[in-house]
């Protein structure tokens, strides 16, 4: 059965059922979605499972020296807010030696896979007690969109298991979790910005010699909405570029946060923003800032934070931008851009929360199906819809 909220302008509806605030929640009704991914190791077991207990998750690799890792897609886990990892686990048999991955995902980010890696297998204790395993991923740079998450299982002695009554992403630590000691070492610096402005970026030159696909009828222009870049022909792209006089440093603001909507984007592997010093050097994907398949082209206002590449950081010469239209009048439009000395706090938006709407049933109600995707509080959801001084009835509201 389906659960959904109904937003209307005086009577509203809302699914409530839980009061965690997460962002994404993986338990034993997972079960059926994580595949085992023999050829990701050199070690593989022919006995591993994973199979749902009263207790969690179990995985299950049955040879000592052996293991295996699993694979399962997830969707849309805003990690700027829901920055914490958190497993809960207990585990027997396990090679806690290894500086291996035991959760690495794919934000998109092309980076590599180290980079990605959550939690390590010897972030995890093996003594057959329950325990929290966190993460931040905001210091790590994971980007805000995630498709996939890994788990691996090393086995250092025969029967090994670790049962996962929960993987979930989180806005606060649960109690009693404490995070490893290398973010504890590595605070964050405390947050600056430098905005570029943007008449600067109106200066963009096409560069139409840059692709092999061209438009003819590319555009560039500058609004009160932002910089729009323009393809109105389908499978066409535009490459537009511009020399920064004098070049940027950007060593004590590393990050870039770039406000944008798109529509109509192909993804392709290839970059969206490019940056780079006055004497790049091969290959040029190491000036890959932001990629094409980063972009969510649903017209809604959206936010990238990355880091840039390091050897931008001390010279920023160059940066070029790249559209590719699937769909005819493809464009992109770029409200702001900052560079920042660390990640900003996460926001706590209702649009951050709730996915766009499927169909209009009627004039007046728009269904929002959040099955499998967020629970939430009304304390949390409340302050965040155009209503005030409404009380509910009932501490629990079902739809």
């Amino acid at each position: 059965m389906e659960r959904g909220i109904f937003v209307a302008s005086y009577v509203f509806t809302i699914t409530v059922i839980a009061f965690a605030a997460e962002g994404l929640r993986l338990d034993a009704e997972s079960v059926g979605s994580w595949r085992a991914m023999p050829t990701w190791l050199g070690n593989p077991s022919e006995k591993a499972t994973v199979t749902a207990t009263k207790e969690g998750l179990r995985f299950f690799v049955p040879e000592a020296g052996k293991g295996m890792k699993w694979l399962i897609n997830i969707r849309w886990v805003n990690t700027q807010r829901f920055r914490y990892l958190v497993v809960r686990y207990r585990a027997r048999g396990l090679n806690t030696r290894l500086q291996d991955y035991f959760i690495w995902v794919d934000d998109g980010s092309r980076r590599p896979d180290e980079a990605r890696y959550l939690l390590r297998l010897y972030d995890l204790v093996s003594d057959g007690q329950w325990h929290y395993a966190v993460s931040d991923l905001l210091p790590m740079d994971i980007r805000p969109y995630l498709s996939h998450l890994a788990l691996q299982v090393q086995a250092s002695e025969p029967n090994c298991e670790i049962v996962i009554s929960e993987i979930a992403f989180r806005d606060d630590l649960p109690e009693g979790a404490q995070l490893p000691e290398r973010f504890r070492e590595k605070p964050l610096p405390p947050y600056h910005e430098r905005p570029l402005p943007l008449p600067n970026l109106a200066k963009l030159r096409a560069q139409p010699t840059w692709l092999a696909n061209p438009s003819a009828k590319a555009s560039i222009s500058l609004t009160k909405e932002g910089i729009f870049l323009r393809v109105p022909e389908r499978n066409c792209g535009m490459k537009w570029s511009i020399s920064l006089e004098p070049p940027l440093s950007l060593r004590e603001t590393p990050f870039i946060i770039l406000e944008y909507r798109a529509i109509g984007i192909a993804t392709w592997n290839d970059y969206f923003l490019y940056t780079s010093p006055l004497k790049p050097t091969l290959p040029q994907t190491n000036y890959h800032a932001v990629w094409l398949g980063e972009l969510i082209p649903d017209g809604k206002w959206r936010q990238i934070v990355a880091r840039l590449p390091e050897p931008t950081l001390d010279e920023l010469a160059t940066i070029a931008f790249q559209v590719q239209a699937e769909t005819p009048n493809a464009e992109v439009v770029i409200r702001s851009i900052k560079f920042a000395t660390r990640p900003p706090e996460p926001t706590k938006s209702l649009e951050d929360l709730l996915p766009e709407p499927h169909a209009l049933v009627t004039k007046t109600f728009k269904p929002l199906d959040l099955t499998g995707r967020y629970n939430l509080s009304l304390r949390q959801l409340i302050p965040s819809l155009p209503v005030r001084n409404f009380r509910f009835s009932k501490k629990q509201v079902i739809a």
